[in-house]
């Protein structure tokens, strides 16, 4: 072996080998390929072997490659030789066990050294011993050794590992000061390290006999225990026996309770103080003895480290409790020292519990009867919205029962074992309850609640604690309660002062009542106060005032009921003695009319007596029982003495200065109506002045429509007022000799009508009365007028209201002529303007813009429109719009569709209130955006000389009803626009064919001009094209005449390639010259399109391949039949497809044909080609003409193509359309009519 080089050996799947041979320098590398392959592994990663060899050409080794198969997956492996002059370092080419081994061979000791080298590789050393021929014990002996050093440090690290651990365990846990922050840490510390599956804490509940796990503990998704009980499972006997377990296979153990049925190995230890067990730390494998003694010995070390740290925070946490008791006994007892008010010192017992003891909640609740009503609380709401007195349950159905009975304290640890438990809705995640009776004198008055939101978060620690502090507050509000006592009796004293100073000089009853409810709510805090007074002559009440909870309830307000219906309000004023009822649920009394959304419980009323007379009542009402007391009963009869005098002056003030303000009013309803020009501003005025005059509940004035034959409500006030607008109801008049109708009956009798209800009605009423309008001897409406009262209406109310109603109906009828005398004039005027505005124009396209703007100006519309009917084609076509902002809309539209259309066949005025539900109504894409804000629209015919010419549309973005006048004024003016229109047409049609012969002589001489230019440009561009294939034509003709035998076939294929592109050239001259020489003269037939396009894309499917494009068909298999000739449209389709290949490089080709309609066929070709330029696209159909992309190619052409094209489509009666952008493509669609069998044939 050459001493300046070693060996290298490389075995590698083949594509490796050859990439590390090609990646060494040839100049310094003697490289030989084994020509043998062996049955080895297989190996990626080329450029890495490449590297380490490259790495190791210091020494100029010659390399030996071995390609193998790629079937069997192991590691590669490179073997070097190594001079032992310079021997290297071994570490230098050993990589680890993700990357390939690389192992260095002295080649004079034969020996091979390695750095564990697997198993699996065994047989790869023998083979290369083999072909070296250097078998030696000292590669064994050394390859040993080297995996005893490799299993020595993989110890060594562990040992290292473990004792970083400990060491990191005891820092946290000496520093740790909080139990559970240090169960998290040491839990991630030991499972980030050792423990990946299931590893944590479970800790030992004595009062339950249960292990709980800790939160922290690492569990996967399948895993289901959550507590375990002692002596039952692994951890279970663990911590019975404080023994350690370690299974290396779960399935031997008797007892094994499954969490994971992946778990197939378990160790785990106990927590232990001396004998006393805490817990256990439990790790899980899914891996059949995954723990060895090193794994039971750490985690023994860690337990005992933890246990102490443990119990150390333990006894901290217990002194600082014991320390944070004695600071709230203390602070408590200072507060509620220094508090008088009962609802605030329960408050602040209640936020100090909360704040300083961290519970979830706490409260206190007052035996209030039968019921447990809570009357403070702080902490834990799941809204935020702090205490809310709604959880009043009864005693008897409380857990807190025997608690109150007893005088004992209640703890409940976990309320889930509880099976009857419901917790407070705004309180959902209460687990553990603690409650403490607050008593005095022996007595239990309520209770003092607090509660955690975990199971078992409070202790018998917290009950002491409580029962210390319910001692305190029991007796601070003892003494809040004698406070509060003698505050009440001051205040009464000092409101019967002021009810006196308040209610001396008030003479509304109103006034009154309310600086009654005042004095009341500030004394004894009433959820409802009610005030009534009795009107003797309907032996009814009629309520003044009514507040529920601070708010007046204003729809209470005025309401009548009969006294015998007054439930204990009419019960007590018939009595004429005050009413004390602790609870409405148990007292035998007439109930009171439910009107409000809760239940009374308390209630306290008494009479207002004038020398023995009721003139009223008032009532205080609690939604709680037992709210007033007989105290509070005293206190409210001598308010009610000093109420009642008062209360009988403010009546009979009321009364008078209700009849002067009526009187009054009526006085000036004259003068205001006759001042006012409009029906329904005089209606509205006048039911206005009854409703605020009389106090009404309704006043409505209905006038005959004559239109319709019935009555319209034309003014309202009063209740319905806010849902009903004048012109929006209508009546119908009942037939004569129907009498159950009041209306159709005043209408059709002319004489008053009054219905006194004896109770009021279920819409609210209890009266009406309704009064005829009359002009003359013809009545033109009525007069209704409700009343919330029964039998509010006598003969002189009657009398009254009929001089109204007289006085109504002449203002009204003198209102009316003078409206239609200003119609009248607003109509002629209007369309005097419009006459002279047209007489100023001169052509109709100065003529439509006057029609559409004052038009649309009259109905105060949003949008018109003008159609006139095209002569030449019988089209409508949109010829103006107002305003020309809008969206743009059909140019034309068919003569048999859509509203305009319509009108323009039957000349008839078509109107629709709900346009987009019209069934005529044909909207086109461009008009959606345009109508769509429209609801009603009138089309007009146009006509002159009784010929229809056109369309007017006028549309309003609301329901609108049009009337005669409108109708009348609308017809006129299109009447005027038609003879306009036509005048001016007439007179534009002299100019216009004047003009028009101008331009054509123009436009001709400028065709003719431009046909010499491309009859130039044709002639130059088809000598050019001619000139090269004539002239291969001759060269091959004389190669053919004179050249070899052999080639003669290759000349003849040359020869037909030419003719065929000479060919191509020539059609489509020929075609063009034969469209012109046919004219319109063609035959045509029924003939499915679909053939005549499958046959020419097959044709041109070789070529698109060639090319790289994809060529593609889709055919609608359902499409009509179109009446052409084959020929001719075999060479439009012909054209559209070749030009689509010619001028495509890439991409694909879309041919398509579909049905447009029911009565058209498409075609469509779409290329990806280079497109066309807008300055090509105006000329592309023009004959002769090429495109700038066209001339630049190669492809031979003589501009003809899409000429013929356009020519064929047209004999055809179609269009062609193009799109296109260039460098994007192009998509032409042809359009052909499909085929009716009524159709006749083209000459």
């Amino acid at each position: 072996m050459d001493t300046d080089k070693f060996p290298v050996l490389v075995i590698a799947a083949e594509d490796v080998a050859a990439g590390v041979v090609a990646a060494l320098p040839a100049s310094r590398w003697t490289v030989t390929v084994a020509a043998e392959p062996n049955a080895l592994a297989a190996w990626q990663n080329a450029q890495e072997y490449a590297a380490v060899l490259a790495a190791a050409a210091l020494w100029s080794p010659e390399v030996t490659a071995w390609p193998v198969p790629a079937e069997q997956p192991r590691k590669p492996l490179i073997l070097l030789g190594v001079p032992q002059a310079e021997p290297p370092p071994i570490e230098r080419y050993v990589l680890t066990a993700q990357t390939p081994l690389i192992a260095s061979l002295p080649p004079d000791s034969g020996g091979l050294y390695r750095a564990a080298l697997p198993p699996l590789l065994t047989h790869l050393v023998a083979c290369w011993h083999l072909l070296t021929r250097q078998e030696t014990l000292t590669h064994a002996l050394r390859q040993a050794q080297t995996q005893i050093e490799s299993l020595l440090e993989i110890t060594r690290q562990r040992q290292s590992e473990e004792l970083t651990v400990l060491h990191t365990i005891a820092t946290v846990c000496a520093q740790a000061n909080d139990e559970n922050v240090l169960i998290e840490q040491v839990t991630q510390i030991i499972g980030d390290n050792f423990y990946p599956d299931n590893f944590g804490f479970m800790l030992l509940d004595e009062n339950a006999s249960l292990l709980r796990t800790h939160s922290s503990y690492r569990l996967s998704e399948e895993y289901e225990l959550k507590t375990v009980a002692i002596g039952q499972g692994v951890t279970g006997t663990v911590a019975l026996t404080g023994e350690s377990l370690r299974l290396d296979d779960v399935a031997q153990f008797p007892s094994y309770l499954c969490g994971d049925r992946r778990t197939r190995s378990e160790v785990c230890v106990p927590l232990k103080i001396g004998q006393r067990v805490l817990g256990v730390i439990n790790a899980e494998s899914a891996a059949l003895g995954a723990f060895t003694a090193a794994d039971e010995r750490l985690l023994a070390t860690l337990a005992s480290q933890f246990a102490i740290a443990i119990e150390r925070l333990r006894r901290e946490s217990s002194e600082r409790y014991q320390t944070q008791q004695l600071a709230i006994i203390y602070e408590v007892g200072k507060q509620v020292s220094a508090i008088l008010d009962q609802g605030e010192l329960m408050n602040e017992v209640a936020r100090l519990l909360a704040e300083r003891m961290n519970y979830y909640n706490a409260a206190i609740a007052l035996v209030e009867g039968d019921t447990l009503c809570f009357r403070a609380g702080y902490g834990g709401y799941t809204d935020d919205g702090g205490f809310i007195s709604d959880n009043n349950p009864l005693i008897a159905q409380s857990i807190y029962n025997e608690a109150l009975q007893e005088g004992k304290t209640l703890l409940i640890q976990d309320v889930d074992t509880l099976p009857d438990f419901e917790p407070y809705y705004r309180l959902p995640h209460i687990r553990a309850v603690l409650g403490v009776p607050l008593r005095v004198q022996g007595q239990s008055i309520g209770l003092l609640t607090v509660s955690s939101n975990q199971a078992y978060g409070l202790t018998p620690g917290d009950a002491s604690l409580l029962e210390i502090l319910a001692d305190q507050v029991g007796a601070a509000m003892r003494n809040a309660r004698l406070y509060g006592e003698t505050q009440r009796q001051m205040r009464e004293l000092t409101g019967l002062y002021e009810t006196a100073l308040a209610t001396g000089g008030v003479l509304s009853q109103e006034a009154l009542f309310l600086r009654l409810y005042e004095q009341a709510r500030d004394l004894l805090s009433p959820d409802i106060f009610l005030a009534v007074v009795y009107l003797e002559n309907s032996e009814e009440l009629e309520i003044i005032v009514a507040v529920e909870e601070g708010t007046p309830i204003d729809e209470w307000q005025g309401w009548r009921l009969p006294l015998a219906a007054g439930g204990l309000t009419g019960w007590m004023m018939q009595q004429k003695r005050p009413l004390l009822v602790a609870d409405m649920e148990t007292a035998l009394l007439p109930r009171e009319p439910r009107r409000i959304r809760r239940p009374v419980r308390s209630w306290l009323g008494v009479p207002l007596v004038v020398r023995d007379w009721v003139i009223g009542a008032f009532s205080l009402q609690s939604f709680r029982p037992n709210a007033f007391t007989l105290a509070d009963q005293r206190f409210v009869e001598s308010m009610a003495n000093q109420v009642s005098m008062a209360l009988q002056n403010a009546r009979l003030f009321e009364e008078t200065n209700h009849r002067a303000r009526q009187l009054a009013i009526l006085n000036g309803l004259a003068h205001e109506t006759s001042s006012l020009m409009g029906v329904d501003e005089i209606a509205t005025l006048v039911t206005g002045r009854l409703v605020y005059a009389f106090g009404y509940l309704m006043a409505a004035v209905y006038l005959v429509d004559e239109e319709r034959g019935d009555l319209c409500l034309r003014g309202i006030a009063g209740i319905h007022a806010p849902h009903l607008q004048p012109l929006s109801l209508h009546y119908p008049i009942a037939p004569l000799d129907d009498l159950s109708d009041n209306l159709s009956r005043v209408f059709h009798s002319g004489n008053p009508v009054r219905i006194n209800q004896p109770a009021p009605t279920p819409d609210g009423g209890g009266a009406q009365i309704i009064l005829p309008l009359k002009s003359g001897d013809q009545v033109i409406g009525v007069l209704q007028i409700d009343d919330l009262q029964s039998n509010s209406f006598d003969e002189s109310d009657l009398a009254l209201l009929t001089a109204v109603a007289d006085q109504l109906a002449v203002v009204i009828e003198k209102a009316r002529l003078l409206r239609e005398t200003q119609r009248r004039a607003n109509e002629l005027e209007a369309l005097t303007q419009i006459s002279t505005a047209l007489r100023a124009a001169r052509t109709v396209d100065e003529i439509l813009p006057v029609i559409v703007s004052r038009s649309i100006s009259l109905i105060n519309g949003s949008q018109s429109s003008i159609y006139l009917i095209e002569p030449e084609t019988h089209q409508l076509v949109l010829r103006a719009r107002h305003p020309q902002t809008l969206p743009p809309m059909a140019l034309r539209q068919s003569i048999n569709q859509g509203i305009t259309g319509y009108v323009a066949r039957t000349g008839k005025v078509h109107i629709t209130q709900d346009l987009h539900r019209d069934p005529l109504l044909r909207v086109s894409a461009g008009e959606v955006q345009a109508l769509s804000s429209l609801v009603t629209m009138i089309s007009l015919p146009l006509r002159a000389e009784a010929e229809i010419i056109g369309v007017m549309h006028l549309g309003l973005e609301m329901e609108h009803t049009f009337t005669k006048e409108e109708l009348r004024i609308l017809t006129a003016i299109a009447e005027i626009a038609g003879s306009a229109i036509y005048r001016a047409v007439v007179m534009e049609t002299l100019e216009y064919y004047v003009a028009l012969r101008t331009q054509e002589l123009a436009q001709a001489n400028e065709r003719l001009q431009e046909m010499d230019r491309l009859k130039s440009k044709f002639v130059a561009d088809v000598s050019h094209e001619l000139r090269t294939p004539i002239a291969n034509l001759l060269l091959y003709l004389d190669l053919l005449e004179r050249g070899a035998v052999e080639k003669r076939d290759r000349y003849l294929s040359v020869l037909q390639e030419e003719a065929r592109r000479l060919t191509k050239i020539i059609d489509p001259i020929l075609n063009f010259s034969q469209l012109n020489l046919d004219g319109d003269s063609l035959d045509l037939a029924p003939l499915d399109l679909n053939p005549i396009v499958w046959q020419v894309v097959d044709r041109y499917l070789p070529a698109s391949r060639n090319k790289g494009l994809t060529l593609r068909f889709e055919a609608d298999d359902n499409l009509p039949r179109v009446n052409g000739n084959v020929e001719r449209l075999v060479s439009v389709v012909t054209n559209l497809v070749a030009n689509a290949v010619n001028y495509s490089s890439r991409g694909q080709i879309q041919v398509k044909t579909f049905c447009m309609g029911e009565s058209h066929v498409c075609l469509q070709v779409q290329d990806e080609g280079v497109g066309i330029s807008p300055h090509d696209r105006p000329h592309l159909f023009e004959g002769f003409y090429r495109g700038e992309q066209a001339s630049q190619s190669n492809t031979p052409g003589s501009g003809l193509g899409l000429t013929i094209v356009r020519e064929v489509v047209q004999q055809h009666g179609g269009y062609v359309e193009v799109q296109s952008e260039p460098g994007r493509g192009a998509l032409f669609q042809v359009v052909l009519p499909a085929f009716q069998q009524t159709r006749k044939m083209p000459a």
